[in-house]
């Protein structure tokens, strides 16, 4: 399953119900009753009735998990009356949709206050804005259902229900009848997406409108006067060329219309000393506008703070000021700006759907964090899992359902850094770790972060890869390259980290004797590394000559070439017989067996042709991947005591372990690199892998200008 991919069926089951139960009274509001909370804004029977709805969804999936509302029951409590009018409707709702997910009126203020959390920079939390836009509502405008899940201070997940948006959104917000009610929603490094609230249509993935220049783009901004300077926004607007009406809209609808290409730039400059912004309104409206390829940011250009504080703190009241040309005295405004990135250029290979590829423009990628940065792919190398993909559309639970990128193995130059940053620069030459963890469950604390539940790894559905002009990343997961590595060379810095990683879970160490299993570009890797970290002797094992010569001349000792099989000959004793053949036929001193063995096939009877090679109390890695299942000698295992243990990409220090073996020239990575294309043959690249071209080790694919 999927990155948070429970958590959005359940925010988008928890929008949906809210955002029908308000439409339901957005329809006929002349009997709408409505209350006045502290800071003034109207308040409709709708809010409390949507949070208790969204409340109780999420208290029924994550009943651990604390939620930031806005309201709290106490009105209802003192209101009998009010009370009973918001029960009728939940009751309505919940009987039509969600049968005994709220039983009585108690229960429904219980919800409602479960929305009272303080907050906290620390964990994973919901922020909701069950209303958002009231007066939109009131008005008859538009208005927004909310619901963001933030964790350690990051929106991971956005969920806007836009009930009153139209579907079509070539349609203006004025529009008469066109359909409307839409859900959007997103994933941090996944993509926007726009459902009907009321049809069953598939998602459909959204991003911001290509423009040439300002000049084309078209403001979106607050219908209060009171909430948005229209005035100093024309002048800005004026100041850039833009001369297209800006849009006028209530609430986080701005987002949506922005995501799906209905308008350009956000830009909210309150014209009150005293307005303050509660900056979890915008939660999630910033990551469904980001991964839609758009930028949010404060009026400094930084990324907005979502690290939680208690709801009167969390406010943004710095003032800046600044002279408009049209004005004489200072005007202090808040400094939250929305500016976004209007022109996609970036160039990317997108898997479609199985054995089908494509170019597309899309949108350039921003920074999602101040410790991110911002690389220009220059070298890209195919791995194996990439062709899979491409030809089966899944590697075991990892499914594409949706266009992704491709790729993984890549380097290029740093082009921007976000301002927490210290060990990079612009123009520094990386070379990539393509996945990004969590950073604090338990392996990652201890290093292991390569098996860790969250993972967000390039080109592993449902998260885009690296072959495209530009890639955001951590940059402590970008290692420095040497001048004498080359961009090409850093782009096998990836699977030499594999190989890397496989040796040190192996236990490799000097007078080892290693047997390797595949001489494709991992197993000659693995037998390198294994040479590199003292291993006095190391055999590589293929069927094909030409493989076992080369891998002779690049880090193994020794070769062999596996026999063929007899007819009616089982597996079990084909492997016995090879593994025979194996010890007996090399002039070496292992004819009770090597101490390690590692496969790289992933073929079952290099496998247990593998486990029949080792001596007792041998140790075999398993590195590459193949069938689920296999007929496995578990009476030899155990009777030898022989040790098993998997190898998944690797973990902290293989990176910058695999640069130092290149930049000290013990692995000879430029050797392996057989075939090169542009980005424009990247298809043809795929094919050449896929069909394994004569001589191909390894193809690399430059990156685009």
């Amino acid at each position: 399953m999927s990155y948070l991919a429970t958590e959005k069926q359940t925010a988008l089951s928890a929008v949906t119900l809210a955002s029908k139960l308000t439409e339901k009274i957005f329809r006929s509001l002349a009997g709408a009753s409505t209350v006045s909370k502290d800071d003034k804004s109207p308040v409709t029977i709708a809010d409390f009735g949507a949070q208790a709805l969204v409340n109780a969804v999420l208290a029924r999936d994550f009943p651990k998990d604390p939620i930031v509302g806005e309201e709290d029951s106490a009105v209802l409590q003192e209101n009998a009356e009010l009370k009973a009018k918001v029960w009728d409707l939940v009751r309505g709702v919940v009987e039509e949709g969600m049968p005994g997910l709220i039983k009585n009126e108690d229960e429904m203020c219980a919800m409602i206050d479960r929305g009272s959390y303080a907050g906290s920079d620390n964990g994973r939390m919901w922020a909701l804005d069950p209303i958002d836009g009231t007066k939109g509502f009131l008005r008859g405008g538009q208005y927004a259902v909310c619901l963001a899940l933030i964790k350690d201070g990051k929106v991971e997940l956005g969920v806007i229900g836009c009930p009153n948006l139209p579907v079509d959104k070539t349609a203006g917000i004025e529009a008469e009848g066109v359909e409307r009610g839409i859900i959007m929603h997103a994933i941090k490094g996944q993509g926007s997406f726009q459902r009907s609230l009321h049809s069953d249509s598939d998602d459909a993935r959204v991003s911001m409108r290509p423009i040439a220049s300002t000049a084309e783009a078209t403001f979106c901004e607050s219908v209060e006067s009171g909430h948005s300077a229209h005035t100093t926004q024309h002048a800005i607007a004026t100041a850039l060329g833009i001369t297209a009406p800006s849009v006028r809209m209530d609430s986080q609808s701005k987002y949506a219309s922005i995501a799906r290409g209905s308008g350009d730039i956000y830009l909210r400059l309150p014209v009150s000393a005293t307005y303050e912004e509660k900056i979890w309104d915008h939660a999630s409206g910033v990551v469904i506008v980001e991964e839609a390829g758009g930028k949010v940011t404060d009026m400094f250009g930084k990324r907005l703070d979502f690290g939680f504080r208690p709801y009167e703190q969390n406010t943004k009241n710095t003032k800046l000021e600044i002279y408009p040309l049209y004005h004489h005295h200072p005007i202090p405004i808040d400094p939250l700006i929305f500016s976004f990135n209007m022109s996609p250029k970036n160039p990317s290979f997108v898997l479609q759907k199985v054995n089908e590829v494509s170019f597309e423009d899309r949108p350039i990628p921003q920074l999602s964090s101040p410790y991110d940065v911002r690389v220009q792919v220059k070298a890209t190398g195919i791995c194996g899992s990439d062709v899979h993909y491409w030809t089966h559309g899944a590697i075991g639970d990892f499914i594409v359902k949706s266009p992704m990128v491709l790729g993984h193995e890549s380097a290029g130059i740093v082009v921007e850094v976000g301002e927490k940053v210290k060990n990079l620069k612009v123009g520094d030459r990386v070379a990539m770790e393509p996945g990004e963890p969590c950073r604090y469950c338990e392996y990652c604390k201890r290093g292991d972060y390569n098996v860790c539940n969250e993972m967000k790894f390039a080109a592993t559905p449902p998260f885009d890869g690296t072959l495209a002009k530009y890639y955001v990343l951590p940059g402590d997961f970008c290692v420095p390259l040497p001048d004498e590595i080359s961009l090409e060379e850093g782009s096998t810095v990836e699977p030499l980290a594999v190989a890397v990683h496989v040796c040190r879970r192996a236990q490799v160490k000097p007078h080892t004797k290693v047997v390797v299993f595949g001489a494709g570009p991992v197993g000659l890797l693995c037998a390198a590394v294994a040479r590199a970290y003292g291993a006095s002797v190391v055999v590589s094992v293929d069927i094909v000559e030409k493989r076992v010569e080369f891998a002779k001349s690049f880090g193994a000792t020794h070769g062999f070439i596996s026999p063929k099989p007899n007819p009616d000959e089982s597996k079990i004793e084909y492997a016995r017989r090879a593994a025979s053949a194996l010890k007996s036929s090399l002039d070496l001193a292992v004819d009770e067996g090597f101490d390690i063995s590692i496969d790289a096939s992933g073929a079952e009877v290099c496998i247990n042709t593998a486990l029949y090679s080792l001596r007792k109390k041998g140790r075999h890695l398993q590195a590459g991947m193949g069938s689920d299942t296999i007929t496995f000698p578990i009476a030899h295992m155990t009777a030898q005591e022989i040790e098993l243990g998997g190898s998944f990409r690797y973990g902290a220090g293989c990176y910058r372990d695999a640069v130092e073996l290149i930049r000290s020239g013990k692995v000879d990575v430029g050797r392996i690199i057989t075939h090169r294309f542009a980005f424009g043959d990247a298809e043809r690249a795929f094919r050449a892998v896929k069909e394994q071209e004569e001589g191909l080790i390894k193809a690399v694919i430059a990156g685009p200008e």
